[in-house]
């Protein structure tokens, strides 16, 4: 499910040529790219321009690309050196806030390994809602500890976009896709 958004055999993760981007090695199935970039800012940079909001489950192929990389290479320490945005000005305009990082403080309202990673990499999705109500739906890479649902944490992600959802009551609920970690020890 996650891993779907790369699924392409004829195309590489980022359509930049200046990124450091490889194309698939032969070894390696169709859905595993090679992803080599040499800083955050780089993998934000080189993944942002293919990150768009989203409808259910279907993250984007930015968002999908990003968090490979992310699931090897994220720190903690580096994430608290992006420009800050937000709950209010990604919902307003997602494209301008697209690539910065958010931090909430939050509830968990559900939480589950994604085993569909390449190579066996475990990153964990879910949602989250703050004290306000507002929704983030998460991929979150590193360790989650013993966070389960009803959990409260805190977690910093690089907004990817907006998510729109059908929710219980018939209607459409709107949330922020991050994709980031939890401040926990084994993070920093």
């Amino acid at each position: 499910m996650f891993f779907t958004a790369c699924d392409n055999k004829n195309e590489s993760p980022a359509e930049d040529a200046n990124t450091n981007v490889e194309s698939p090695k032969p070894e390696t199935t169709a859905a595993v790219p090679s992803i080599e970039f040499s800083s955050l800012e780089e993998a934000i940079k080189s993944t942002k321009a293919e990150m768009a909001d989203f409808a259910d489950t279907e993250i984007s192929k930015g968002a999908a690309v990003f968090a490979y990389w992310a699931s090897e290479h994220l720190k903690w320490n580096d994430l608290q050196k992006i420009e800050s945005s937000k709950f209010e000005l990604v919902m307003k305009d997602p494209d301008t806030e697209r690539g910065k990082k958010l931090c909430t403080n939050a509830s968990i309202v559900e939480i589950a390994v994604d085993n569909t990673m390449p190579n066996k990499v475990k990153i964990y999705t879910g949602a989250l809602f703050d004290s306000s109500m507002r929704i983030y739906r998460f991929i979150a890479v590193g360790s989650t500890g013993e966070l389960v649902a009803n959990s409260s944490a805190k977690f910093c992600g690089i907004v990817t976009g907006k998510n729109d959802y059908a929710n219980s009551a018939g209607g459409v609920g709107h949330a922020i896709h991050l994709v980031g970690m939890f401040n926990l020890p084994e993070n920093k």
